[in-house]
């Protein structure tokens, strides 16, 4: 009913100003209603004219108890009454309730008339209320049914039932009007509730310990225990003290170190170390930090793939931005105790003994990110070497590959950060899909591969398996085979449900269980944050792209390709899983993704008329691969392939006499990669063309594309 009114007042009149609650409309409308009742009343000269003013001031002084009790529920119309007085307006449905008060009155006045009547009519009897100008009571000694008496006592009863029956009315309205302003008032406190803040960092800037120079390098000084976040990429120099980051401990003596932050993982925090008791007694209270800009074409990343284009969530002219606070979910990298427990068991152990450790969970568990924490605490030791067994989302080689790695240096950022400054792997090899369940016998050997080369090249040096994220059937049974053939000493399983695990990984070794480092990360974070934006697709797309734009992040079709000759430096193709005719090895290649692989020596490929020689029976053990490539074009007509890939000079002259041979996967590269902006007109691209009918658009090769002063 009150919305009813509301919408009802404002097509009949303009909108008051300010806007009135039909609440206090309608208390308007009934005091404006009762003053005119009373006004038009007629006013009899008769003594008893006091009489039948106290009858009408018994109705407006039960009125005016209804309107305080009203007043109490609708606070919010208080500081509008003035306003009320000028510009509400009665409407309909206060008009009947102006008809029903002028019926009580004039019931009211007929109730005096028979009053007056009563002085001349000894039937007629008053009671002693009426004396005292109390409510008034009238009785009758008459046995008359028809008498004078009776038709009081029915004129009160219909009063009294009109009366409270429109009472109960008005409560109920009330009721409903009340609610509804409540609900509202509900809806507007939930939008200007403030968000609660999230404490990034326990370092609080001040005057003393913060400074900002002209150049964009920022100093800090800690207190011991303190913690500081930032996202971007920064140089990170120790003055004074110590503190730990990503698992290792940088110290004044430390060289200084790049640090790379972005939104698509969970920030590291840099923590000041706290004085051991067994320390030596120092002056130093508290640990002074640099941190100075870091120019590295990574920044440029978001001009490639515009989904990664504020990852490192920097303002113009700087690299880097502390974070002290943040109303949105931030997740931040703090590993539980029970990871930092295992991390330290495993550094002492690693002091007297070379640990081989399996790290093993289903996926998005933070295998990765345990991995990175665990390597960074061994290398305080001595170097690491690092076996990297996911082709899906590898740490230190770009998808689709599986590698071998001695590592000297922390890893301080996710791994589309490493190839930039990461040491050459020991040994790769390529799976060419993202996962070893498209060809496990495949798989296996070139795990077993780079385990004979660890032995061989790094017997007295511990290893970091990192697995894959496939732990059911078939793929348990693999991580079964990887931890018999490396004689694993411990495992790490992350996530629930590590009991299949440890069962087939049989006696001996020492199992740990511990829970999602992902998991512990979004909780902390509220919700999910950055780390959470981004699927494991657009996670491989960004390690792809950094991997073949190590220092400049302008598309490959305007990069200048190798040109490698055929059949005289490389000798042919090989297709993985595919049973393809020789002469569509071409098609099969150009435009896509393939493993560089060397050889001394092949079974003698299969020859055409014209296009690549089609090479078989390629195998890890007799192949060195270094690195990927993409396809831009061949030239059957002179017997060269051009070749994207991020090798330099001094690397293809190491290559010798080898002879290259072109392995195809299913490795792939971004749409955006094709594009190639102002050069060619109606968006074509070299080696993608869109045809087909209006429902659907159909991919084609296109042949024998390349640049003007390239032909």
């Amino acid at each position: 009913m009150p919305k009813r009114v509301r919408e009802e007042e404002k097509s009949a009149t303009p909108a008051p100003a300010p806007r009135l609650s039909a609440i206090a409309q309608r208390r308007l409308a009934q005091e404006k209603a009762a003053a005119a009742a009373a006004a038009a009343a007629p006013a009899p000269a008769d003594p008893t004219t006091p009489l039948r003013q106290t009858a009408v001031a018994v109705v407006i002084e039960t009125n005016s108890s209804k309107k305080t009790r009203r007043t109490a529920t609708t606070r919010s119309t208080r500081s509008t009454s003035t306003s009320i007085e000028q510009t509400a307006t009665v409407t309909k449905e206060n008009e009947v309730i102006a008809e029903k008060r002028a019926a009580i009155e004039k019931k009211l006045r007929e109730r005096v008339q028979l009053a007056e009547a009563a002085k001349n009519d000894p039937t007629v009897v008053l009671s002693e209320g009426w004396k005292d100008n109390s409510t008034p009571v009238l009785s009758a000694e008459s046995s008359g049914g028809s008498s004078p008496t009776g038709e009081v006592r029915s004129a009160r009863s219909a009063l009294q039932k009109m009366k409270e029956k429109a009472v109960e009315q008005e409560d109920e309205d009330m009721a409903s009007v009340v609610d509804e302003d409540e609900v509202m008032e509900d809806a507007v406190e939930a939008v200007v509730e403030p968000v609660r803040e999230q404490v990034l960092s326990t370092f609080v800037p001040s005057e003393e310990n913060y400074k900002v120079s002209k150049d964009g390098t920022q100093t800090f000084k800690l207190q011991p225990g303190e913690t500081l976040a930032i996202v971007g990429i920064y140089t990170l120099t120790v003055l004074k003290g110590s503190v730990h980051v990503l698992g290792t401990k940088l110290s004044s003596s430390s060289v200084p170190s790049t640090i790379y932050a972005p939104l698509t993982h969970s920030l590291p925090v840099l923590t000041a170390a706290v004085k051991k008791s067994t320390d030596a007694p120092t002056k130093i209270s508290y640990i002074e930090l640099r941190i100075a800009p870091c120019a590295s074409p990574l920044l440029n990343i978001g001009r490639l793939l515009p989904t990664f284009t504020n990852i490192w969530g920097t303002q113009e002219g700087t690299t880097f931005t502390p974070l002290f606070t943040s109303t949105t979910p931030t997740p931040i990298l703090s590993a539980p105790q029970s990871h930092t427990s295992l991390l330290k068991s495993i550094s002492r152990s690693a002091s007297t003994s070379d640990p081989i450790i399996l790290l093993t969970g289903a996926k998005s568990t933070g295998k990765s990110t345990l991995s990175r924490l665990l390597t960074n605490s061994l290398l305080r030791n001595g170097p690491v070497a690092y076996l990297d067994l996911d082709p899906g989302q590898p740490e230190l080689s770009p998808p689709g590959m599986i590698s071998l790695s001695l590592l000297s240096a922390p890893l301080l950022g996710p791994s589309f950060t490493h190839f930039t400054n990461k040491p050459k792997p020991t040994k790769q090899h390529h799976i060419g899909y993202p996962t070893p369940r498209e060809d496990p016998g495949a798989y296996m050997r070139s795990v077993i591969d780079l385990l004979n080369t660890h032995r061989s090249e790094h017997p007295r040096v511990p290893l970091i398996i990192n697995s894959f994220g496939w732990i059911k059937a078939l793929g348990l049974e693999l991580l079964a085979d990887i931890a018999q053939h490396a004689q694993v000493t411990d495992v790490v399983f992350l996530g629930g449900g590590g009991a299949a695990v440890a069962e087939v990984m049989g006696q001996g070794i020492n199992f740990h269980e511990l829970s999602s480092a992902a998991a512990m990360a979004t909780a902390q974070a509220g919700g999910m944050g950055g780390a959470g934006r981004f699927s494991p697709a657009d996670l491989r797309a960004l390690q792809s792209a950094a991997y073949f734009h190590p220092q400049d992040f302008s598309r490959l079709t305007h990069q200048k390709p190798w040109v490698v000759p055929y059949p005289s430096a490389i000798v042919g193709v090989d297709v993985l899983g595919e049973s393809i005719d020789p002469a569509d090895t071409r098609d099969a290649v150009e435009g896509t993704v393939v493993g560089v692989l060397l050889v001394d020596d092949v079974a003698e490929p299969i020859q055409v008329e014209k296009g690549l020689p089609l090479v078989r029976g390629v195998t890890p053990e007799g192949a060195e691969c270094v690195g990927l490539a993409v396809v831009r074009a061949v030239d059957v007509e002179k017997q060269e392939v051009q070749l994207l890939m991020p090798v330099a000079v001094e690397d293809i002259e190491q290559w010798g006499d080898k002879r290259v041979v072109l392995q195809r996967g299913r490795g792939e590269i971004g749409l955006v990669e094709m594009l190639t902006g102002k050069e060619y007109k109606d968006g074509e691209a070299p080696w993608l063309q869109m045809g087909g009918k209006e429902k659907g658009k159909v991919w084609r090769v296109r042949r024998n594309v390349m640049r003007r002063g390239q032909q």
